[in-house]
């Protein structure tokens, strides 16, 4: 994808004003705030004490037994259920399944934008490019060894869970934003390698390795505390809106009442307002 690529997003009046108005773009944690339950998989397992030894069996024998594998990408996906945030762009301009998936009752906002000024209003929000990530997702998650197979292994990011999906989401072209709360790494030892193998060297010999470091993650914070670390969602401050927003677009059978009062915001804003959608026209027929 080139940095130049244009990128839509559709949302509701309100987050519409939210964004104008605060000069914030809102960002949420994928496992609590987004609906498909299939988003971040395995991610879950981590919400439950079954779900963990579940998670740590299958590492320990996609590692080849080994420990240290284990712990590694044990520890990055609790970075990715915890400290990971997200947003959804897509490249498809219209689309007549997302406007009628996120038709708000026939008020949906679009908003244009590209991956080249996504960047740079992050990189302006104080956002290192070492804590970010602008990628296509990729619908090749078949079932639960395809997603084990592509996303768990030492050399996939963190948010590798975010940008695979299964192929019935094939029709959004999403392309995805993902944030690293670095901050909350630092205030959750437990998030680094070096602090489970510490625990787990103080672990009872006797037990199987796996046993062993369940037990080390144990001792670590609960969910809840880490819930209460990070919250849900992160506001990141934007500088510059029209250099952020490219142009602001309307659903195609939003009444004109409704349309003109979107175009007086845009004026009042500086925003290009590129009217209403008109994947709908009405076909003329010639005389």
């Amino acid at each position: 994808m080139d940095d130049d690529t244009i990128l839509y997003r559709i949302t509701s009046l309100e987050g519409f004003l939210s964004l104008v108005l605060n000069r914030q773009e809102r960002f949420v944690r994928p496992i609590d705030c987004w609906e498909d339950t299939f988003e971040g998989y395995m991610l879950h397992l981590l919400d439950s004490d079954e779900g963990i030894q579940r998670i740590i069996g299958q590492l320990y024998e996609i590692s080849g037994k080994d420990i240290e594998a284990t712990i590694h990408n044990f520890a990055k996906m609790q970075r990715s259920r915890y400290a990971c945030y997200g947003i959804c762009w897509t490249r498809l301009r219209d689309s007549d399944a997302m406007w009628r998936i996120y038709s708000y009752d026939k008020k949906a906002i679009q908003i244009v934008s590209s991956k080249k000024r996504i960047s740079e209003m992050l990189e302006l929000a104080s956002l290192d490019k070492k804590t970010f990530e602008i990628k296509t997702v990729s619908y090749d998650i078949e079932d639960e060894q395809s997603a084990i197979n592509r996303i768990l292994n030492r050399s996939s990011p963190v948010d590798a869970a975010y940008f695979h999906k299964r192929p019935a989401f094939k029709h959004e072209e999403e392309v995805r934003v993902l944030i690293h709360d670095v901050k909350m790494y630092r205030n959750a030892e437990e998030f680094s390698v070096q602090a489970i193998k510490a625990k787990y060297q103080n672990t009872d010999i006797s037990k199987s390795p796996t046993k062993r470091l369940y037990d080390a993650i144990s001792a670590g914070k609960t969910r809840e505390e880490y819930l209460k670390l990070g919250g849900k969602e992160r506001m990141i401050s934007i500088n510059d809106l029209d250099s952020y927003i490219s142009g602001i677009r309307v659903h195609p059978q939003a009444p004109k009442w409704y349309v003109e009062v979107i175009e007086k915001l845009c004026a009042e804003f500086k925003l290009s307002f590129e009217g209403k959608s008109d994947l709908y026209r009405a076909v003329v027929k010639k005389e």
